[in-house]
């Protein structure tokens, strides 16, 4: 076995271990500004805010759930949290008015990001 194989592939390993340069994560995001931030989403949606207004606040909050077709009637972020990678894991429960009238209650976790924007998914 020869050493000209394996030193042909040294410069592709050496990049693919370097990375892709200067790629790093954002700090994790901060407990109670991401509770805080939840609930402000929250607060909008049940007063009937949309995505597209919460996005352009200051600062902005990316939620994706306010584009249902549910209305929000009440919620309760329960105590505690999980770190989950750099995202926050909050769970809430939901009492929701459906499209047909009737009211459902949803138990919904969702993830929050704090850094480098204020994003909300379900998680």
């Amino acid at each position: 076995m020869t050493r000209r194989p394996i030193i042909r592939w040294l410069p592709l390993v050496a990049l693919l271990l370097a990375g892709c340069g200067g790629g790093s994560l954002p700090p994790p995001a901060n407990p109670d500004e991401a509770r805080r931030t939840l609930a402000s989403a929250l607060d909008a949606w049940q007063s009937g805010a949309t995505a597209e207004g919460l996005s352009k606040q200051e600062p902005p909050i990316y939620f994706n759930d306010l584009k249902s077709d549910e209305k929000l009637v009440a919620y309760t972020i329960a105590d505690g949290h999980e770190m989950y990678g750099q995202s926050v894991r909050l769970t809430v429960s939901l009492t929701l008015k459906m499209p047909d009238g009737s009211t459902k209650e949803r138990k919904v976790t969702y993830l929050v990001d704090t850094s480098p924007a204020l994003v909300i998914v379900q998680g």
